[in-house]
């Protein structure tokens, strides 16, 4: 798999479901009925949900090498799938995409990865919740929930078949139904987990921060559907 589809999916799914941290022990079970009123309330909060801008925290852990990392940064995201993800710790790095294009910067590599919005995902899910093709009870099967005093958690499965995401969890908050933190497990037993704090809802994000100019000098890495690349340098 290729970084921008690895860093899309990530990305994507941290706006489509919230989730993480073992749910408290006052966490209190709630039926399926109930579980699906509720999860079409979070569908209702994301389509009022014109912009937001946040920071956020990801902490990744690779199964194979059995080895975690976190970063951090800040993050813009602006309907229809326009995101700008930039990372300042430990590695800069910036990830936006305008939704028909995406591009991955890494300063420390002087490198651009360019790619095709909609080739460059692992999975259809967070592509087609977020250009409205599909709703989040469309597009996920709900396997349990819960709340507490402040969050509503639920545990939510793909409701077709795809070929990279194994689980997630949804977590929103009881008052506002939006996002905190996200996590992702992915067929091979990766996780991926993103916390999003200091969310500001519909900010005024000029659509130009979401096209990504390409400095002069940096290596251009065009990434295409067949995950064959081929490398350009700016001038």
């Amino acid at each position: 798999m290729n970084c921008l589809k690895i860093v899309l999916t990530i990305a994507l799914l941290c706006l489509t479901q919230v989730a993480n941290a073992e749910p408290s022990a006052e966490c209190r079970p709630l039926d399926s009925a109930t579980g699906l009123d509720l999860l079409k309330k979070v569908q209702v909060a994301y389509e009022k949900l014109n912009s937001f801008e946040a920071s956020f925290v990801q902490n990744s852990y690779m199964l194979g090498l059995d080895e975690r990392r976190e970063s951090q940064g800040r993050m813009a995201f602006k309907k229809t799938a326009r995101m700008d993800w930039q990372y300042q710790a430990p590695v800069e790095q910036r990830f936006v995409t305008d939704g028909k294009k995406v591009w991955f910067f890494q300063p420390d590599l002087n490198q651009v990865s360019i790619g095709e919005f909609k080739q460059a995902f692992s999975s259809d899910l967070p592509v087609s919740f977020l250009l409205g093709l599909s709703t989040l009870t469309d597009s996920f099967e709900l396997s349990s929930v819960c709340q507490d005093k402040e969050n509503i958690k639920f545990t939510l499965n793909p409701s077709s078949s795809d070929a990279s995401i194994s689980s997630f969890e949804l977590q929103v908050g009881r008052e506002n139904f939006l996002p905190h933190i996200a996590q992702i497990i992915d067929v091979g037993g990766n996780e991926n987990t993103i916390e999003l704090t200091f969310l500001q809802k519909n900010e005024d994000i000029p659509d130009e921060q979401f096209v990504f100019s390409v400095p002069k000098g940096v290596d251009v890495l065009m990434e295409n559907s067949n995950n064959s690349a081929s490398l350009e340098l700016s001038k």
